[in-house]
């Protein structure tokens, strides 16, 4: 009965595979939105002045792929096997793991806020609200990986 206890731990190999194809398919989207920025741009069909804005969404884009990747390496390192790579690539324990995400959440809901209030669509006391809002997720996010790692 052991045995078999143990090795359902490579059922999380499903997982890892699923986020292995997810990190694929947004790294090969976030290739297609840079691909076509640059199109709009040169044939001035994108504004200017978004341009930092558009930019930044797409670094956005990108760093939640690198975080699904990473997320698909520590859970194969977790459960599976070691892998021969960089210490900082993988997360050793699930409060490491959460911590990371919280910092890819941080840095999407920042990049959200930003596309607020560069496009100007929101009133102005919404903006400020959604600021709030925002903040005070941002600090239940700190807080909590702050006492997870204690």
């Amino acid at each position: 009965m052991q045995k078999i206890i143990e090795s359902t731990r490579y059922l999380s190999i499903i997982g890892v595979v699923i986020r292995l194809l997810v990190s694929a398919i947004a790294f090969a989207w976030n290739a297609f939105e840079a691909g076509d920025f640059v199109v709009k741009m040169i044939s001035g069909q994108k504004e200017a002045d978004l341009f930092s804005l558009y930019l930044i969404k797409l670094i956005d884009g990108i760093l939640i792929s690198i975080f699904l990747l990473m997320l698909a390496y520590s859970v194969y390192s977790m459960f599976v096997g070691n892998l021969n790579l960089p210490d900082w690539m993988v997360a050793h324990n699930l409060a490491e793991l959460k911590t990371k995400l919280g910092g890819v959440i941080v840095l999407v809901l920042a990049v959200r806020y930003l596309e607020f209030v560069l496009e100007g669509e929101l009133a102005s006391i919404d903006v400020m609200w959604m600021g709030i809002g925002i903040a005070l997720m941002i600090g239940a996010l700190v807080a909590f990986s702050v006492f997870i790692e204690k």
